[in-house]
């Protein structure tokens, strides 16, 4: 069958269909027609199960744990507190915002803090409950969380106290615990500093030479405001070891400039120099990095810096003669644990190898230099092997709370993990040999990286299936870090919808029936309610169960609609996944500039 959509560059795109899913999957980005003036249920329940931190200061940034929760393109967020402060009823909405499915966050304000101690310098304890509420943009309805009972105390601010720090063997950079109570969280709460006093004694002398310094104080346990951990830059005392003995004391700094302090207590520290381990990269493509793990690197600064001497050879896959590199860069380090060797044109290796196209072994030695304040100590070097990759398009997959909660539409509410699976294996099939790789986890430290979101409602209001908001078409693929997804206001500009990315209750437009409030797509069809009904709650189904989506057959297309029970629990799986990954990899297709108007390629 000849199916014909109009997508956002208003370009008619004519595909030849063989299968019922390929022509929902070509329709990706469309208006789905009409919709229902009727409410729909847009959310399923919440549940708070935490609060932190338990001891609330006027500007504190609460954390609330539960889930699943609605992101912020779902509608306005509130927490609200009902209950007592020493004997006087309280009732206080918080603005909230998202933070992944089970946390949002409230800051607690001056003001609200003072309607509900009496003051900003009394203390108090709340007693009562905490109710998370979510307001839909698209219907005006609100969704509340069930109410459960906390307490907690208020201070106008926490005085911090610290054990003593001594025998500890450490490498500049490397962080390290305290056993500190009583401290600050940052942001507008204030933050807590570690001040310490006393002389330093380079390695090999007798010599100890006063060296006052402060370092904030990180990595404080929320709930209790106990822990904490700091760090010695190297930038101090240089790269070289030493010992450093003295006092050291806490300060919690606050907002309006007041400063509560600890007590000294005694300090006895030993600083190691620079040291490099291992190669812990097997292979690496454009814009990736090779990382070396070490301990005591200098983040490169005005100061201080950490450069690496490759010397080795590059022999490529297609049987040209080895290149021999020798090259010095000055690299990033993250954390003084491991440096990044960037892997992009007109830097370190790309100075030497076409980094879109080159492919082949990388072999040799990296020797590692740490530098700072006019002093260097050499970290030793690392030898091996390091396979160079054309350029690879990295695609992550973000499965937003809104996706997870509208599954159970289609009555697969247990079958999350199952089409996560599913929809990356079908996006990597469609790509399959061009280099384009969806990963499960989102790519951390060097690299881009292009991200398509997967929610369940439209957040756009026009029941697309899905839809690039990315700006421009870009022919080549020359950017590989677009997001398909969030809100881009330019997009909005141009008189297009503002909100990228896969929208899943769409796809049950494609329903003779569906759910109140979901459009109905012009191709709607018996097929689809022949494969979901089965399964969709509000047609009578019977949701999917654990163990039935564990013992589900291998099955193809031509297994489905399916009459026995196995069959069509595996048959929505397989279609959804189709649906959703097809949709995906469509999208993917407009960011990577296939089809470009104006031209003969569709």
């Amino acid at each position: 069958m000849a199916v014909w959509c109009y997508c956002r560059s208003m370009q008619k795109i004519k595909v030849i269909s063989l299968l019922f899913v390929s022509m929902f999957l070509l329709c990706a980005g469309c208006d789905n027609g009409d919709s229902s003036s009727e409410a729909e249920p847009e959310w399923g329940s919440m549940t708070l199960s935490d609060v932190l931190p338990s001891t609330v200061l006027p500007s504190t940034v609460l954390v609330f744990e539960g889930g699943i929760f609605p992101d912020n393109s779902f509608g306005t967020l509130v927490i609200r507190l009902s209950g007592m402060v020493s004997g006087r009823d309280v009732d206080v909405v918080l603005p909230a915002q998202w933070k992944d499915p089970t946390r949002v966050s409230a800051r607690m304000t001056p003001s609200v803090y003072a309607e509900m101690t009496g003051s900003l310098t009394e203390e108090g304890v709340f007693s009562g409950t905490v109710v998370l509420e979510a307001v839909s943009a698209h219907s005006g309805q609100t969704y509340r969380s069930e109410p459960i009972d906390t307490v907690l105390s208020l201070a106008p601010a926490v005085t911090p106290s610290v054990q003593a720090l001594g025998g500890l063997v450490v490498h500049y950079e490397e962080q390290f615990p305290l056993s500190a109570a009583g401290l600050l969280l940052g942001g507008d709460e204030g933050v807590s500093t570690a001040y310490f006093t006393g002389c330093f004694r380079p390695e090999d002398s007798s010599q100890c030479n006063q060296a006052d310094f402060s370092v904030p104080v990180i990595d404080v346990e929320p709930a209790t405001r106990d822990g904490g951990r700091i760090k010695i830059p190297v930038d101090i005392f240089g790269p070289l070891p030493g010992t450093w003995t003295g006092s050291v004391h806490l300060a919690n700094e606050l907002p309006d400039g007041s400063v509560r302090n600890s007590d000294e207590v005694s300090a006895d520290i030993t600083l190691l120099g620079p040291e490099v381990y291992s190669i812990d990269t097997d292979s690496v493509s454009y814009t990736y990095c090779i990382s070396i793990s070490g301990a005591g690197l200098a983040p490169q600064s005005d100061t201080c810096g950490t450069t690496v001497t490759f010397t080795g050879t590059f022999t490529p896959m297609d049987g040209a003669s080895p290149l021999s590199i020798s090259d010095e860069v000055m690299v990033p380090v993250s954390d003084g644990t491991s440096l990044h060797i960037v892997y992009e044109e007109g830097f370190g290796l790309g100075k030497y190898l076409d980094v879109r196209k080159s492919y082949g072994s990388l072999d040799g030695t990296f020797g590692v230099r740490v530098c700072c304040r006019g002093q260097c100590a050499d970290a030793g070097s690392v030898t091996g092997s390091v396979l160079i990759e054309p350029l690879v398009q990295v695609v992550y997959i973000d499965f937003r709370a809104s996706y997870v909660s509208s599954l159970s539409y289609f009555g697969l509410g247990s079958a999350d993990s199952f089409l996560r699976e599913r929809i990356r294996g079908v996006v990597n099939r469609v790509y399959e040999g061009i280099n384009v790789r969806v990963v499960e986890k989102r790519p951390s430290g060097c690299g881009e990286y292009t991200t398509v979101e997967v929610h369940g409602y439209d957040p756009n209001g026009l029941g697309l299936l899905g839809y690039d908001n990315t700006v421009g078409k870009d022919v080549g693929n020359m950017r590989l870090y677009d997001v398909i997804g969030g809100v881009n206001a330019q997009t909005q500009d141009d008189g297009y919808p503002g909100y990228g990315g896969v929208f899943l209750e769409s796809f049950l437009g494609f329903s003779e029936h569906p759910p109140t409030g979901i459009r109905k797509n012009d191709l709607a069809t018996e097929v689809f309610d022949q494969i979901f009904d089965p399964l969709r709650p509000d047609r009578g189904g019977t949701p999917a169960s654990m163990e039935e989506l564990l013992s589900m057959p291998d099955i193809t297309s031509a297994d489905c609609p399916a009459k026995d029970r196995a069959h069509q629990v595996a048959c929505a799986v397989y279609v959804l996944s189709e649906l959703v990954g097809g949709t995906i990899a469509h999208e993917l297709g407009h960011s990577f500039g296939l089809a470009e108007p104006g031209s003969d390629i569709y």
